[in-house]
């Protein structure tokens, strides 16, 4: 007999985690007192698949600058949904290797094909909003060009806004402090099209395997 749990409304699926023995893990969200609470869950019954989950959820809050709330259950401290960047935490922990180093991202990465280095500078304004600055060093040729492609790369994955007047200036909708979250985003927003692509096989691989995109999507 299947197993049918609801565990909020469904959002992402990971159809096959190569890192444990390629069971799905399936991404829930539902509101609560304090916004936004996100869930992990697997139909698989292999041993280990339920700390597994919890793994993957660790990994979102030590990675995501996500926070435990009750019962198992993630949240960003803001409360908000931020649904593209979540999809963005939850796809990125699954692919990492449990085997190696695991920190925050730095606010830099240096691009091998350009031999740029992209950074990204954050500060709370006077209206107490968090903004996030890009810029670029090495050779000048192009370089005002990448700094606006990165900047928009951030924009589509993290469901940011742009700072009225730049192109370089982006922040949050909730206007919160999310700088671990811009570091996990950062390295994909190099190359933002190879990533929606990429979401949009695997959103096609897996949705005949999660059972809330199909008949019921409150399961």
């Amino acid at each position: 007999m299947s197993r049918l749990v609801n565990c909020g409304r469904y959002l992402d699926l990971i159809s096959m985690d190569k890192y444990f023995h390629d069971i799905s893990i399936a991404l829930h969200v539902r509101e609560g007192d304090v916004g936004h609470l996100f869930t992990l869950h697997t139909y698989s019954r292999t041993a280990g698949s339920e700390d597994r989950v919890k793994a993957v959820a660790a990994l979102m809050v030590a990675l995501g600058g996500m926070e435990w709330g009750t019962g198992g259950v993630v949240r960003f401290p803001c409360g908000e949904l931020h649904e593209r960047a979540i999809k963005r935490i939850f796809n990125e922990v699954v692919m990492l290797d449990p085997a190696m180093p695991l920190a925050p991202k730095p606010l830099s990465v240096r691009e091998a094909k350009t031999g740029l280095t992209i950074a990204v500078d954050s500060e709370q304004g006077g209206d107490g909003r968090w903004v996030y600055t890009v810029s670029a060093e090495g050779p000048s040729e192009g370089l005002a060009r990448r700094v606006v492609t990165v900047a928009g790369g951030l924009l589509k994955l993290g469901d940011m806004q742009p700072v009225a007047g730049t192109q370089d200036r982006v922040t949050f909708p909730c206007g919160s402090d999310h700088r671990a979250l811009v570091g996990l985003l950062l390295p994909r927003a190099l190359n933002v099209r190879a990533v929606i692509a990429a979401e949009e096989a695997e959103r096609k691989r897996g949705v005949l395997l999660a059972p809330s995109a199909q008949a019921n999507p409150s399961i």
